[in-house]
């Protein structure tokens, strides 16, 4: 059931990916402007849309601290134990602690979160992933930016960001208690809906570059002892934990847990990459790489879930 799922979801990013590559080899395609729009215009709105028609639970607070506290410790710990194999001056430990804030869990999570625990938790898994939103547009993007900027810098760098300022008056708005109107909502789908074109077929365009670009062994053993050691092992614990310890979350929540540890890398670090000219065609090979693993990838951590616990 998990798998194809996956398999029907996938297929149409993998053809929008395909349909960046042949552009990206048959012009001379420049998506530094395409990310620029997707950074400055698409992703504020799609992230306004997001937090603003959330329907926030008190008794649900915990799952999202959990989701949060895993993306600190394994992006800090990623980019700090590359930053010293690597070397400060390196921009790959700025790559790889970029990558660890988050995971695709939105494309790739919700089709599976419903067809694995129904339409009524996907308020919930929605409000779990909210941190990784946050964190990929304010951790994730100093980590970018911090190899060639000071602290003070990195972090005006990323209050400019209006990413940010988006999930804010989205909060705001929903705190309101108003709903959006329908033509704000229609709007809002058709941002998200490009946005996901658009990410999709960067990865494919900057995959596009790879024959300048000599494939990094050492770079993808980082990236999977991050994304698939590191984050999954850290959810395990938190279930674990609780399950042993806590006793404060039913067993569908444990499942989304282990389902949004086990996604792949998010697609769209290939934007900020292009933006920042942060290794843009390695990125987008680690983005294609991990959604490729992901079809066993997840399978297996929704069976090793049932087999510990």
């Amino acid at each position: 059931m998990v798998f194809e799922t996956l398999i029907l979801n996938v297929i149409p990013l993998y053809g929008l990916i395909l349909l960046g590559f042949i552009i990206g080899k048959t012009t001379d395609l420049d998506v530094k402007p395409i990310a620029t729009l997707m950074l400055y215009a698409l992703l504020p709105v799609v992230m306004f849309g997001a937090t603003g028609t959330m329907n926030f639970t008190a008794d649900y607070f915990f799952p999202p601290f959990i989701i949060g506290t895993i993306s600190i410790v394994a992006s800090t710990t990623g980019y700090l134990i590359a930053r010293k194999i690597w070397g400060a001056n390196d921009k790959r430990h700025n790559l790889l602690g970029m990558l660890g804030v988050s995971s695709n869990a939105t494309y790739f999570g919700v089709p599976i979160a419903i067809a694995l625990m129904g339409k009524e938790w996907l308020s919930v898994y929605m409000i779990m992933v909210l941190p990784l939103f946050i964190l990929d547009c304010t951790l994730g993007y100093y980590f970018a930016v911090r190899g060639e900027s000071t602290i003070k810098q990195s972090l005006v760098r990323v209050a400019r960001l209006p990413i940010l300022y988006g999930a804010i008056l989205g909060l705001l708005f929903n705190l309101t208690g108003y709903d959006l109107p329908p033509l704000a909502l229609e709007y809002w789908e058709r941002f998200t809906g490009t946005m996901i074109i658009l990410g999709m077929m960067i990865i494919g365009s900057g995959l596009a570059q790879m024959d300048r670009v000599r494939f990094d062994t050492s770079f993808f053993v980082g990236v999977v002892l991050l994304r698939y050691i590191l984050w999954p092992v850290l959810g395990l614990l938190w279930v674990f934990a609780d399950i042993h310890y806590f006793h404060v979350l039913p067993d569908t929540i444990h499942g989304l847990v282990i389902l949004i540890v086990a996604c792949p890398l998010a697609a769209n670090t290939v934007a900020y990459a292009v933006k920042l000219d942060l290794h843009p065609a390695l990125t987008s090979c680690m983005v294609l790489v991990t959604t490729f693993m992901a079809l066993a990838f997840i399978p297996f951590m929704m069976w090793a879930k049932t087999i510990l616990f």
